[in-house]
C-alpha cells in the first residue's frame, strides 16, 4: 500500500470511510463508474497521484478503458479536494503564504 499510494492501510481505510459517507458522487464525465468498488477507485486515484502513471497504464493494470480511469481520477481528485482542503484545512485555518514567509522575503515581492 505504501509503495502505490504513500499511505498506510489504516489511513487508506479512513479515507474510504469518509468517501462512503459522501457517496454517490457526480462523476466528471457525466456517467457513473459501476464496475469498480469505491476502494478500487480511490486506489486508482492515489496511484495516479503517487506514481504519475499514464491513464493507459492504469487502464491496463485494472483491465478497463483509459476513459474510465480518467473519469475516476478527475472525479476523485475533485472529491478529495472538497473533503481535505475545503472541508478540513480551510476550516482549521491553514496559514497563507503571506503569513508563512520569512521576514527576509518581505523585500522581494516577486517571491510571494
Amino acid at each position: 500500500m505504501l509503495l502505490y499510494t504513500s499511505f498506510p492501510v489504516d489511513v487508506f481505510q479512513v479515507l474510504v470511510g469518509v468517501l462512503k459517507r459522501l457517496a454517490p458522487f457526480n462523476y466528471s464525465a457525466g456517467w457513473t463508474v459501476a464496475c469498480f468498488s469505491l476502494e478500487d477507485q480511490l486506489l486508482i486515484t492515489l496511484m495516479k497521484l503517487r506514481l504519475n502513471c499514464k491513464d493507459l497504464d492504469l487502464a491496463v493494470r485494472f483491465d478497463t478503458s483509459s476513459g474510465t480511469v480518467s473519469n475516476i481520477i478527475n472525479t476523485y481528485i475533485s472529491v478529495l479536494h472538497e473533503i481535505l482542503f475545503e472541508g478540513i484545512l480551510l476550516k482549521v485555518g491553514i496559514p497563507s503564504q503571506l503569513k508563512c514567509m520569512p521576514k527576509s522575503f518581505e523585500d522581494f515581492s516577486s517571491a510571494i
